[in-house]
């Protein structure tokens, strides 16, 4: 269905924004536990 350069290089963009979220997502909940020691 996809030729294995094609289908990398579609998924790639896919994964460096999955990364970023991740990335984001663990900092807030990292910030927001140190912030409120009531968690």
């Amino acid at each position: 269905m996809f030729e294995k350069d094609g289908w990398a290089h579609a998924v790639q963009p896919y994964d460096d924004h999955v990364g970023k979220v991740a990335a984001r997502v663990g900092a807030q909940a990292l910030s927001a536990t140190t912030a409120s020691p009531a968690w």
